[in-house]
């Protein structure tokens, strides 16, 4: 699983995130999908339940917690 963003040293924090990065800007030169949507929930309220479900569907996908990692650009994900 992930590691405690505490428990991470700083280079391995910014390794991290600059895979993440990477990956998002690898990600934006594919083509997007004509509606996109996001959940907002706090923790513990069953979203993680509901984003499953979703995903069971054939013409959804969604993504983990994207916010999970610190980002050099959020809203890039948003």
């Amino acid at each position: 699983m992930f590691e405690a963003y505490e428990d991470m040293s700083p280079v391995k924090l910014f390794a991290s995130g600059l895979a993440a990065e990477a990956r998002a800007a690898t990600a934006c030169l594919k083509s997007l999908p004509e509606h996109r949507f996001m959940i907002f929930a706090q923790g513990r309220t069953g979203s993680t339940l509901l984003t499953s479900s979703l995903d069971s569907h054939p013409q959804i996908r969604c993504a983990d917690e994207v916010l999970r990692r610190p980002r050099l650009f959020p809203v890039r994900f948003i």
